[in-house]
């Protein structure tokens, strides 16, 4: 909410929290090659229009690899659940 009244202080955080998920991002898409990264929690699904242009700058401006696309998942804050469901689902089945 900070960072939508143009709070100085909040803007820095999430820059800065865009920028450290560039950081390991950056690693991934070295290391993978991936054409598309979804991106979730829900400080980013609150804040993705402050979080993903540092995110996308420092993945741009420090991969080899053609960056990725980055996008906040569709699944929304829901996302955690559906991958341990998908767990507990791969476990039954053995």
């Amino acid at each position: 909410e900070a960072a939508g009244r143009g709070d100085a202080f909040a803007l820095r955080v999430l820059e800065e929290v865009g920028r450290l998920n560039g950081i390991g991002f950056t690693d991934l898409v070295e290391a993978y090659d991936p054409s598309l990264i979804t991106v979730g929690g829900s400080v980013a699904l609150r804040n993705g229009r402050w979080i993903l242009p540092p995110v996308r700058r420092w993945v741009r401006e420090r991969s080899y690899n053609r960056p990725p696309l980055l996008r906040l998942t569709p699944l929304g804050e829901r996302a955690g659940l559906y991958g341990a469901v998908g767990l507990i689902r791969r476990e039954v089945r053995r």
